[in-house]
């Protein structure tokens, strides 16, 4: 491979389940086992590789694995690096929530809240209920310290999620019924369906990553971002490995972007829809820091994303983003 070289290689079998390592002139190998999920293919894509000669090692998952494979391998010259993706603007942040919001539904002893309008108010935003009374609003600065959460099941089986940090102010509260027994009924907001109410805590978390660009690039507007951590005393398989579960509900005929992202540990993903096999995904691309899953839905209903890492051990801090869009 010449110096700055991009290279490519992919690996497919009808078989057996495909395992590809590649290893550079020096330095670790590597690897990829299931792209994109799939049990039959294998692919690693490397920007500016070193120049040199670089091995290809074809072998199966499992130790017993034969049979008939083809294997491609593509040199190109260096496409550079990938430039960040822009910030998306603080009025486009709050567009996306205010869309989002406008499908919550709140009731409030006699009166129904049918979604909310959501407004820039100086350092933060505003949140009016409708139809447009002038009360019960809620103003919010957006801090580091402000964050979004799914409550999910609540005590009642609504599907809801909260805003918590300092920063929340209740405005025009006297007479209007907006604080009943210590809670703030607009600090709270329900949702028809999971669907809209990940669509909303997407939107929320977007807008608070996004509004100062201090922590880089907003997820995809309409993209639901998890900032997990795993640590001892999750859930655990039946190897003891710890794991993190979020369930997700589609429709047929969307394409779901799973991605997960950690320098704490090698991170695993795990995607089950509600019947047929699992989707896995350990090294995106043959880096250890990443997992990817990309598949077309073929069964509407809740789908499982299992977050773990590669060995038993592994704890700390992920960034997991969720979205979809029109299948191909």
């Amino acid at each position: 491979v010449g110096a700055g070289n991009d290279l490519t290689v992919d690996l497919r079998s009808s078989d057996f389940d495909t395992y590809l390592v590649l290893s550079p002139p020096s330095g670790d190998d590597l690897t990829n086992d299931d792209w994109n999920g799939s049990l039959s293919q294998s692919r690693i894509e490397v920007e500016g590789a070193a120049a040199g000669t670089w091995e290809i090692g074809v072998r199966g998952y499992l130790a017993s694995a034969e049979g008939d494979y083809e294997i491609a391998i593509e040199r190109s010259e260096a496409s550079g690096p990938t430039p960040p993706a822009p910030l998306a603007s603080r009025s486009d942040l709050v567009a996306a929530f205010d869309r989002a919001m406008r499908k919550s539904v709140n009731v409030m002893h006699s009166r129904t809240v049918r979604g909310y309008r959501v407004t820039e108010h100086r350092d933060g935003i505003r949140i009016e209920g409708l139809p447009d009374t002038g009360s019960c609003v809620v103003t919010i600065a957006i801090t580091e310290t402000l964050y979004a959460r799914a409550e999910q099941p609540s005590t009642d089986g609504e599907d809801r999620f909260t805003f918590r940090g300092p920063g929340i102010v209740l405005e025009d509260a006297p007479g209007r019924d907006c604080i009943v027994a210590g809670t703030w009924l607009h600090d709270v907001y329900n949702f028809p369906t999971p669907g809209d109410r990940d669509a909303a805590l997407a939107a929320a978390r977007n807008l608070i990553r996004g509004w100062n660009g201090s922590s880089g690039p907003a997820a995809p507007l309409g993209a639901r971002a998890e900032r997990g951590r795993l640590v001892a005393g999750d859930e655990t398989l039946g190897d003891g490995r710890y794991f993190d579960r979020y369930p997700v509900e589609v429709t047929a005929g969307d394409r779901l972007i799973v991605d997960l992202r950690s320098s704490d540990f090698d991170p695993y993903l795990n995607l089950y829809p509600p019947s047929s096999e699992e989707y896995s995904n350990d090294d995106w691309n043959g880096s250890r820091s990443h997992s990817r899953i990309e598949v077309d839905v073929t069964v509407s209903g809740i789908w499982e994303i299992r977050v773990r890492g590669y060995v038993q051990s592994a704890t700390g801090a992920y960034d997991l983003t969720i979205d979809t869009a029109d299948a191909p």
